[in-house]
């Protein structure tokens, strides 16, 4: 389901503005426009769940889908002095940076999406 109080993109990628999800035409209340890889902009209804056309079964470019959170890993140093490293996309890059620093007592894997424990 998507949230329509978050920021949409169609699912092709392509950025999206709604400007309403009250529109008039039931089958099409959400009025939307996105941003064409020529730069136009191009007006679309879609349903209530972001469908683009409500007659085909299955997904489209052109449905309307919340843009997905950015998920970052990477590897972490852990220190005896309760420090740690900088994040590292690989455990050879860590293992390679605790040999500059004594203490390690751990490197551990950590993944989480953008925004996540900022709340």
């Amino acid at each position: 389901m998507i949230d329509w109080d978050k920021p949409v993109q169609t699912r092709n990628g392509y950025e999206a503005v709604v400007y309403t999800t009250n529109g008039k035409n039931k089958k099409y209340p959400v009025i939307c426009e996105y941003k064409h890889k020529n730069g136009y902009w191009a007006l679309i209804g879609l349903t209530l769940d972001g469908k683009a056309d409500a007659d085909i079964e299955g997904i489209s470019d052109y449905d309307i889908i919340n843009v997905p959170k950015l998920k970052v890993g990477g590897w972490l140093n852990v220190y005896s002095s309760g420090l740690t490293s900088s994040l590292y996309p690989t455990k050879e890059m860590a293992d390679a940076n605790a040999r500059c620093r004594p203490g390690r007592i751990s490197s551990v894997f950590i993944e989480f999406e953008e925004g996540e424990g900022l709340e």
